[in-house]
């Protein structure tokens, strides 16, 4: 369990600037400001030298710290009491009443000729408090709630703060529990509650009670369920063997190094798993599946969107990248308008199962499948009572055939499983991401390529207006049913097709289907 002074408290960000015064005002009121690191009380001068208050604060706590050594009565040149000090307009009645409360809660109100607690009747017999002020600190209705639970959130007293403390066993200090941030932890693109991490077997009812009584930290939490949160490192980029060089997929593919397939397939998984990390186009799409683009340079984790105007994809591929990401946000069923899965997509069959299979791989291999509601990654089991898994899925997936080695290696030129192609991956010991290795070819010739876009479109007319429109749009009007909406979507097709030329005088030309992700090189067919 971590435990912090008031200050270091306060720069965490667990209380409040106003309550680290008026807890440090209430030490200082009754015996001294308290180092818990070393189990020891000091003055306040001796508290800002070791940084146990904030120098800015020092004029409050100096005022405070008179509560047990008098406050000094310009007039006659005596110590008095707090209560005097009310009178004399040293202090003001609301601060006095506080480090009152303070003092009766730790023992009772301190002579400060003496310096000892004495209880409030013989307080009020000597003259350290009048009447009002007596009454005031009998009458629960009467006194003030300064201080803030850090819990709750509620105001309390004093006496009612001190009492929601725990006692620490080997030194007797009460320390005050703390939620360390809200109860909730940061998921891939939006925060995740304690109470969906229970309902999703991610952490157990036991070890919320102990994050909330503060026997274990909210960090410790995090470490320990990061893999379901962030999940781990998909293939991030390229490291050139030759020049010792990183870079992004699709600056690799830029300068000839990784086929424009092999591109998208990677940033599509990075995608599909979160963010863009700056990398070809298998690759790009194996990223998008995994929920963002990274730039693996800077270790910058980007949606899609954001990639795209930071030039670490193109306008190319941003299309095919914006639909794998929808594999971490969701896809909108176009009959009930829900946000629904990856898997329940494909079963739908608005995204092509081979595909679909490559997407989800690219997510198992990072850690699990992605809920796109919740923001997190999935047991298996949770997966299945969810609907975002199966066992025939899980089947083909764990004995992977040609069809469902959706990855090229441009090593080996082998095609491989995602899981297969990470494995053949070397860590980056500066950032901690997944780069490729790519090994040294007897001769390496640079290219230049045009990208020709070509697309077949259904179109429908409007009977009433005799307008032209999309598929999707006459669906939504109504003027076809489901049946036949998926029938004229299967007709409409979309292709690149990039020409390569080499700096030997080389010619390819490669056919992209947008929809699938296959390609297909002219001259191998034709060989």
């Amino acid at each position: 369990m971590d435990k912090y002074s008031l200050v270091e408290a306060k720069r965490k960000k667990l209380i409040t600037p106003e309550s680290t015064v008026m807890l440090l005002e209430a030490q200082a009121a009754t015996g001294g400001i308290i180092d818990p690191h070393r189990n020891e009380k000091l003055t306040v001068d001796s508290a800002i030298a070791r940084d146990l208050i904030d120098f800015d604060d020092r004029q409050q706590i100096y005022t405070a710290e008179k509560a047990v050594t008098g406050f000094d009565d310009p007039f006659s040149g005596k110590t008095v009491s707090v209560s005097e000090a009310i009178k004399k307009n040293l202090i003001d009645r609301e601060t006095g009443l506080r480090l009152l409360e303070a003092q009766i809660a730790s023992g009772g109100v301190v002579d400060p000729v003496n310096s000892v607690f004495l209880p409030k009747d013989v307080a009020l017999a000597r003259g350290l408090i009048d009447r009002d002020l007596y009454r005031s600190l009998n009458d629960p209705r009467d006194g003030q709630k300064n201080f803030v639970d850090p819990v709750t959130k509620k105001k309390v007293s004093y006496m009612q703060l001190r009492e929601r403390c725990r006692i620490e066993p080997h030194t007797g200090l009460l320390l005050l529990s703390v939620q360390k941030r809200s109860m909730s932890f940061q998921g891939i693109r939006q925060p995740v509650t304690v109470s969906e991490l229970v309902d999703s077997g991610i952490l157990r009812p036991s070890t919320v009670n102990e994050l909330e009584s503060g026997q274990i930290s909210y960090d410790e939490v995090g470490e320990r369920i990061k893999d379901f949160l962030q999940g781990s490192s998909c293939i991030a980029g390229i490291y050139n063997e030759t020049t010792k060089q990183k870079l992004g997929i699709y600056e690799a593919m830029k300068i000839g190094l990784v086929r424009p397939g092999t591109a998208l397939e990677l940033l599509e998984a990075q995608a599909a798993t979160g963010f863009i990390v700056g990398t070809a186009l298998e690759l790009l799409e194996a990223q998008a599946a995994t929920g963002f683009i990274v730039d693996p340079v800077s270790n910058l984790r980007l949606p899609v969107e954001e990639a795209y105007k930071r030039g670490l994809v193109g306008i190319e591929f941003k299309e095919k990248l914006l639909s794998a990401e929808r594999a971490v946000t969701g896809y909108n069923d176009p009959e009930t308008g829900n946000i629904i899965s990856l898997f329940q997509a494909m079963n739908k069959e608005l995204i092509e199962k081979g595909h679909g299979i490559r997407l989800l791989e690219a997510q198992i291999a990072t850690g699990g499948i992605i809920d796109p509601k919740e923001s997190h990654r999935l047991p298996v089991d949770i997966a299945y009572k969810r609907g975002y898994f199966n066992e025939e899925l899980s089947e083909i997936l764990s004995d992977p055939s040609d069809d469902t080695k959706g990855f090229f290696d441009p090593n080996t030129e082998e095609n491989l499983t995602y899981l297969q192609l990470k494995e053949r991956c070397i860590k980056d010991e500066a950032t901690g991401l997944c780069l490729l290795p790519l090994k040294e070819k007897k001769k390496q010739v640079q290219t230049s390529q045009k990208n020709t876009l070509r697309k077949r479109r259904v179109v429908i007319v409007d009977p009433e207006t005799n307008k032209e429109m999309s598929v999707q749009e006459a669906y939504k009007k109504g003027l076809i049913d489901y049946e036949t909406f998926k029938e004229l979507c299967e007709q409409e097709c979309e292709w690149e097709e990039i020409t390569i030329t080499g700096s030997d005088g080389s010619t390819r030309v490669v056919l992209v289907d947008r929809k699938t992700g296959s390609q297909y090189d002219i001259q191998d067919a034709i060989d």
